[in-house]
């Protein structure tokens, strides 16, 4: 056994707390951590990425207040790709020390987990706590979760267990339909192994994730286990999945960081980095649309979320430091389908096919504008030849407008300063190309005064 799974034994027996301790390593994990979901099979450019590739995505996450990848795969000696993003991703940390990753095994066998768990257990960029080895998952049972941790206790690694679990009872349907106290706790009751559980925070409407991220966060500090809450920007899904849930711009983020920060969550998953499939991805565009892969057509001209993750950075910041940050400059940014609700999109890419997402109808037709001012101003929304105006106290505010068919614009005044406009980028029009039931984001970036 090597020295620091030895000393990492240790001070996992030794541990009785949640934080961090003092004068913690490189990998250790901080008191307050967020993480990003890293989808292993989606890198932004492709199967063939490079590290420099993904030193370049790690560098993106790493501005915008990630602290670390939790690196989500299904399968790794069946996949050759599986085994040479990871490593590649680990190659690439290694120039960020303060740059955490974790492995996160989505329903892969238990046999084939541990030797990746092995593997990288020694890795300077391998999340720790307490001196052991921090590992995540997605849709486990609690029995995978025993035999995991029996198998690495074998091999002498302590590991901190912190996964999304197929609930004790109910099974799949269970988790998607949202765990409930009393599920919570079987599940905790018949997985000892557990460091915490990792709520996933997506894919449902977003005042059940809050409810479910609130009532997990208070069990889970009453059991002195840790909460990794997922915090997503919406979801919009595809084939099997194609189903859509309304987020009210950054409505479902702020109501889920707050619920977050209210609770004394200890651990933020964003969920996720790089899932085109599902919508959920806030890695950052340096346009509006863009083509993640050439060669697969559900993942072309995708609208940007890099508003999303602009946005959470005040959250980000009021997360880990315990207090609202002031705001010393103005920052605005938008939230829009580049379409109406009752427009028909595509449901599926293979083969193509037309149609609406389950629950389309739900969607309300609002352009939504996420207010971060250093003091009040009169916030102007003009969408088509509609124009309102709202007046917006200083801090963390929100407008929200009717949605028309044309151009949209914002501005910004104050009394004695020259007002500033901007006309963003895409108009709204009639048909669901792009977009397709998805929200577009950024930030309004103010030119000239209106003439």
């Amino acid at each position: 056994m090597s020295t620091r799974r030895r000393l990492g034994t240790i001070l996992a027996a030794l541990a009785v707390t949640i934080a961090a301790p003092a004068g913690a390593d490189a990998g250790e994990a901080p008191p307050r951590l967020v993480l990003a979901h890293y989808m292993a099979c989606c890198p932004r450019s492709g199967l063939e990425a490079t590290v420099a590739d993904l030193s370049a995505e790690i560098a993106a996450a790493r501005a915008a207040g990630i602290d670390g990848f939790s690196i989500n795969f299904g399968a790794y000696a069946a996949e050759p790709h599986y085994p040479r993003i990871i490593a590649r991703l680990f190659e690439a940390a290694a120039a960020f020390p303060d740059f955490h990753l974790v492995l996160s095994f989505d329903q892969m066998d238990v046999a084939d987990s541990i030797p990746v768990a092995e593997r990288y257990a020694d890795h300077p960029s391998s999340l720790t706590q307490h001196g052991a080895l921090v590992v995540s998952g997605f849709g486990l049972t609690p029995r995978w979760a025993e035999t995991f941790s029996a198998g690495m206790r074998e091999r002498g690694i302590p590991v901190r267990l912190v996964p999304n679990l197929l609930p004790a009872r109910g099974g799949l349907w269970a988790r998607i339909s949202g765990a409930t106290a009393s599920g919570l706790r079987h599940t905790l009751d018949a997985t000892p192994a557990l460091a915490g559980l990792f709520t996933f925070g997506a894919g449902r409407p977003y005042d059940e994730l809050e409810t479910e991220l609130r009532d997990a966060a208070a069990l889970l500090a009453r059991r002195s286990r840790i909460h990794m809450a997922g915090i997503s920007p919406g979801y919009r899904g595809l084939g099997g999945n194609a189903r859509v849930f309304e987020n009210d711009g950054f409505e479902g983020m702020r109501r889920l960081w707050r619920a977050a920060i209210e609770s004394g969550t200890p651990w933020v998953q964003l969920v996720t980095w790089n899932d085109w499939n599902e919508a959920t991805y806030l890695q950052p565009f340096a346009s509006p649309f863009a083509t993640v892969w050439r060669d697969h057509p559900a993942w072309q001209r995708l609208p940007d979320h890099g508003g999303f993750l602009a946005a959470s950075r005040w959250y980000i910041d009021w997360f880990k430091n315990g207090r609202p940050p002031p705001i010393g400059r103005d920052r605005l940014f938008y939230f829009y389908r580049p379409h109406l609700e009752d427009a028909e999109g595509v449901v599926d890419f293979a083969p193509e096919t037309r149609g609406r997402p389950r629950f389309a109808d739900t969607l309300v037709d609002r352009v939504h504008v996420a207010t971060f001012l250093a003091a009040p101003a009169d916030v102007t929304v003009t969408v088509g030849d509609r124009s309102q105006t709202t007046r917006v106290p200083a801090g963390a505010g929100a407008v929200s407008v009717p949605m028309a068919i044309g151009d949209v614009a914002v501005e910004l005044r104050r009394p004695g300063a020259a007002p500033l406009r901007a006309v963003l980028p895409v108009p709204i029009g009639r048909t669901a190309l792009p977009g397709n039931f998805d929200t577009l984001s950024g930030e309004v970036t103010f030119g000239e005064s209106p003439r």
